[in-house]
């Protein structure tokens, strides 16, 4: 992964954190969706597939970081 893909994926963390504190939990479909437009027309415009995103946060389950529910649907980890 390139030094500007690494870039990418720590502000898309970012930006899921910021999401999953505002809704708690939320599916793939929705966090894919909301990126969309929270990073259209930034340095970081976010032109990820639904897979790669499923990759991204299944690491971030992982790094105990995140919390794949049963029904599908995202939530943060607090330690």
């Amino acid at each position: 992964m390139s030094h500007q893909e690494e870039e990418e994926w720590e502000t898309y963390e970012s930006l899921v954190f910021g999401m999953l504190s505002n809704a708690r939990q939320l599916r793939l479909d929705e966090i894919h969706d909301r990126l969309k437009v929270v990073t259209r027309g930034s340095e970081h415009n976010y032109n990820k597939s639904q897979h790669q995103l499923s990759a991204f946060l299944q690491q971030l389950c992982k790094d105990e970081k995140l919390e794949c529910g049963a029904d599908g649907s995202y939530k943060r980890l607090v330690h």
